[in-house]
């Protein structure tokens, strides 16, 4: 990305002020938002877009919001490295909803199962400490009588 594409992104001319660079991205990230995306379909493109316009605010940071001659030469496009993408796992998923219509949360994935096998391994393990309090009060011969909201529980 350079300096005259970094202006283009966000709307401005080359050679704003550093206050209208701030105004003209968060005019744009307000904007492309990705909670702001009206379906789940579109939602995909709100972050490519937010991410290029913060992309375009941080590079003009990073150089000082350097100002451009009216005529430029031909300069070496310096090339950044984005400074966020979003993880490949986030992408995927986005993709699948775009593919999907946005129905896809419905789809249990391998985050929910693993979610739902340690509830069931917490469960059961309660439900074993339970019987092995049974059996101790029984081997040493304690009986307990408990009344709960009118019913009568003994343990033997």
């Amino acid at each position: 990305m350079d300096e005259r594409e970094a202006y283009e992104i966000l709307g401005l001319d080359p050679g704003a002020t550093p206050l209208q660079v701030k105004h003209a991205y968060r005019r744009a990230a307000l904007a492309w938002h990705p909670d702001r995306s009206p379906t789940q379909a579109g939602r995909l493109q709100y972050v490519k877009r937010f991410l290029r316009v913060r992309d375009a605010y941080e590079f003009l940071r990073a150089n000082d919001f350097p100002d451009l001659p009216a005529k430029p030469e031909e300069d070496p496009v310096t090339k950044l490295p984005p400074l966020y993408q979003a993880p490949d796992w986030l992408v995927a998923h986005w993709e699948r909803e775009a593919r999907s219509g946005g129905w896809d949360w419905l789809a249990p994935d391998e985050q929910d199962f693993s979610v739902l096998r340690r509830l069931a391994i917490l469960v059961c393990l309660a439900f074993l400490l339970l019987l092995a309090a049974q059996f101790a009060l029984k081997k040493v011969g304690l009986h307990r009588h408990v009344k709960i909201q009118g019913v009568d529980i003994s343990i033997r």
